[in-house]
This record gives C-alpha cells, sequence and structure tokens, in this order.
C-alpha cells in the first residue's frame, strides 16, 4: 500500500476543499427562504425538542422521523438562525463525506484510485439535490461513510474506544434514517447468534466477530433512551417511527396505474378535486375506502391501521407487490416508473450514469459469488449491510436519495471485492512478473 503523500496534497481536506466550495455555491444558488414539505416537519421536530417533548400528537405526522436530524438543527431553531444555515451545514456534511470515502478507499486501494472515486462521488451531481434543503440524506452519507472508516479501523487495529465511538455514529445513523434500526436488528441476530454458538472462526475472524457484536451492544445504549420514550408512549417494543405504515400502505397498491411510489393521500384528500387531474382524482378514488377506513384512528394507531391495509393488499395481491418491488429497484436507480407521471427526458441522465454504477455493481456481486471464501468477515460485513439496507428499502416506496447515501458505501465494496476477488499479473520488459 502506498503511503499518502506529506504536504497539501497528503491532506485530503485541503485536497477536496473545491467540493466545499462548489457545494457552497449550490446552496447559494438553490436554497429557499421558505420550508416545504420534509423541512418543515424537522424544524417543527427541532422546536419540539426545545420544548422538552419530542412526541405532540396534535403536530405534524406525529413520529414520522427519529430525532438524530432535529438534534442537528436544533441550535437554528433556538437562535432563529437563517434557512440557509441548514444548507451551509449540508455543504460540509457532503464535503466531509468525500473526504472520510477517500479515507476508506486508501485502505483498500492505491492512492490515485482513492482519489479518482472519491472525486467521482465528489461530482456525482445526482446527490447535489437535497444539499441546499433541510433534509438529512447529506448527514446520512456522512454518518454511513464515518461509521464504514470505523469498521475498517476496528478491522485493522481493534480498540476499545473505536468501538464506542463507531457504535454510537451506528447508533446515530439509526436515529437519523430509522431504516437503519432494521438493518442493526438483522446484524444482531447474526452476529449474536456467532457470538453465542461459538461458531468455529479464525482468530481474526473471531476477534473481528466478537468486537463487531459489542459495538451492536453499544448501539442499542446509544439508542435506548429514544426507544423507552417511544415505548413510554406507543406501548410498543422497538418503535423508532410511524412512517412505515403509509409507505408500505403505497408500496402495495393493487391497482395496475400505480407503480408503489409514495403519495400523501391525506394531504391530497384535502385539496379540490376540481383543480386535479383525472389521474390523480382517480388514485383518490381507488384509496377512498381505505383513507375512510384510517380515518377512524388517531395518532399513532393510524400507522398500524395503514400496516393493515397493506398486508391485506400484499395477501390478495402478490404478484403486483412483486411487480411493485421491482418498480421499486427502477425508481432508487434511475426514478422510474412513477404513478400518473409523464416522464422526462431528464430521467435519460440518471439512466446513462446508474447505468454504469448497476453494471459495476453486478460484475462485482458475480465475483463475490464465485469467489465467496476469499473475502474475510470484514468484506461479508459491508455485503450484509448493503444487502440489508436495499432489502428492506426495496419492500418500502423507495426514492433515488435512498440509493444515493449508499454509493460510497457501494464504491468501496466493489473496490474491496474486485481488489481481493482479482488478482493480476503481467510481465514486465526485462521478463519479471509483477502483481
Amino acid at each position: 500500500m502506498t503511503h499518502i503523500k506529506r504536504g497539501v496534497f497528503g491532506n485530503p481536506w485541503l485536497v477536496f476543499l473545491p467540493f466545499l466550495l462548489l457545494y457552497v455555491v449550490i446552496v447559494f444558488l438553490f436554497h429557499r427562504d421558505s420550508l416545504e414539505g420534509d423541512e418543515l416537519r424537522y424544524y417543527i421536530f427541532a422546536g419540539n425538542i426545545i420544548d422538552g417533548s419530542y412526541y405532540k400528537p396534535e403536530g405534524i405526522q406525529r413520529l414520522w422521523n427519529g430525532p438524530g436530524y432535529p438534534l442537528v438543527i436544533v441550535p437554528i431553531v433556538l437562535f432563529k438562525l437563517p434557512f440557509i444555515t441548514a444548507g451551509l451545514m449540508n455543504a460540509f456534511f457532503q464535503y466531509a463525506s468525500v473526504v472520510f470515502l477517500y479515507k476508506n478507499l486508501r485502505l483498500l486501494t492505491k492512492n490515485k484510485v482513492a482519489l479518482g472515486l472519491s472525486v467521482f462521488w465528489g461530482l456525482y451531481f445526482l446527490a447535489y439535490e437535497e444539499i441546499p434543503d433541510m433534509l438529512t440524506e447529506p448527514l446520512t452519507v456522512l454518518l454511513i461513510t464515518l461509521f464504514i472508516y470505523g469498521l475498517h479501523k476496528i478491522y485493522l487495529q481493534p480498540r476499545r474506544r473505536d468501538i464506542i465511538l463507531t457504535g454510537l455514529l451506528f447508533a446515530f445513523l439509526i436515529l437519523t434514517k430509522v431504516i437503519f434500526g432494521y438493518v442493526w436488528l438483522l446484524l444482531l441476530g447474526i452476529f449474536g447468534a456467532i457470538f453465542l454458538l461459538k461458531s468455529k472462526l479464525e482468530p481474526a475472524a473471531k476477534n473481528f466477530s466478537n468486537n463487531i457484536f459489542f459495538l451492536l451492544l453499544v448501539t442499542l445504549i446509544g439508542i435506548s433512551p429514544y426507544l423507552i420514550y417511544t415505548y413510554t408512549i406507543s406501548r410498543k417494543v422497538f418503535m423508532l417511527a410511524d412512517s412505515g405504515g403509509m409507505s408500505l400502505y403505497c408500496m402495495s397498491t393493487p391497482f395496475e396505474k400505480e407503480y408503489g411510489n409514495w403519495f400523501n393521500l391525506p394531504v391530497m384528500r384535502t385539496r379540490d378535486s376540481s383543480l386535479m387531474s383525472e389521474e390523480y382524482r382517480e388514485l383518490l378514488r381507488n384509496h377512498k375506502p381505505a383513507m375512510d377506513y384510517v380515518d377512524k384512528f388517531e395518532g399513532l394507531e393510524r400507522d398500524e391501521a395503514y400496516k393493515e391495509l397493506a398486508f391485506n393488499n400484499i395477501r390478495n395481491h402478490p404478484v403486483k407487490y412483486v411487480r411493485n418491488i421491482i418498480s421499486n429497484a427502477g425508481r432508487l436507480l434511475f426514478n422510474f416508473p412513477v404513478s400518473y407521471q409523464v416522464q422526462s427526458d431528464k430521467a435519460m441522465i440518471r439512466i446513462v450514469i446508474n447505468s454504469f454504477f448497476l453494471v459495476s455493481i453486478l460484475v462485482a456481486l458475480l465475483i463475490y459469488i464465485y469467489r465467496f471464501r476469499l473475502y474475510d468477515l470484514f468484506a461479508h460485513f459491508l455485503s450484509m449491510f448493503i444487502v440489508f439496507y436495499f432489502g428492506i428499502t426495496l419492500l418500502l416506496s423507495a426514492y433515488p436519495r435512498f440509493f444515493n447515501v449508499m454509493v460510497p458505501v457501494l464504491i468501496c465494496w466493489i473496490m474491496l471485492v474486485i481488489g481481493r476477488g482479482i488478482h493480476v499479473t503481467w510481465r514486465k520488459k526485462n521478463g519479471s512478473l509483477v502483481s
């Protein structure tokens, strides 16, 4: 492994500084002085935290998300800072994700390759959309790259401090994007079983497995205060958010012209239908019986009502649900298909870029499967992290931003798989062999 050069060009924070400037320019060009959609909810939840109560039944969408991002923007709400502050914070988060992707890649490949792939991520403009707004994706992608970097350090030279810090990072990632809570649960089941069953692993693999198990326990400690809080208001164990029910219901739609993307049906019902297109009026007609049923419930009980309707749809229309899952994969990568919407030629840009990504993933996957026994437990952990995330994501309504946050991890995984799975040897002019 080549050493990182000293000086300005050896300091990734300086090398990638132009990306910070680029992201700041994007914020100033595209930020709004008002809050819309998810932004308003995060702002209100931050205010709730300041008031001492995260959950307010009369508030917007109750426990729709975890408290991770609202905690980050508490200073903006508390000190009444301009909304652009959130965008500038996001610019830094996105920039830092480039730096830590580079740090990860330097543990896997040569400096030039690591530099080139980090620049690719820095220029991956499909992930720019959320930077100017009060949204979670830039923070999420930073937390993910930090988490993988922490795992790398634990694998190479385990230290108690790194295990604790990485476990707490995972906890904050869960509080920011609750879907990772279910990824954590699956990982805990696997590594807990390995720990309890005293599986016959090589010493290095066994040590790493034990360290991962303890890391996951630290994560549990990190999210426990929130889980205790949600239990007191819901009487449900492992209650992270109440947004999953509506997402699953939209995903389970049995109607032929709908592909499982999310609709804010309660809000749509409040609008004047005469101003809607015929397609959206059809959407409301399709779901009116379900919405009438959900309206019988209040607060967190609505989430259970949506889940009940969703499971009924899945049981009665399993083939359609599978088709919606396939459509979901298309939306993750290409933002296509979307129900009741005419497709734009802008989608071609996303299709071209992510098609190369998809091919790289498939090639790496074939190598990984073919040479499975060649890889160590760190590679397998990274694979499980990716598979569990996308496996869960595909079951619910998904959007391209859900894919974007995993791009740095996918880059690391592809380099890890190809770097260890393909051994290239060539002959120099003097006849000697070089690997």
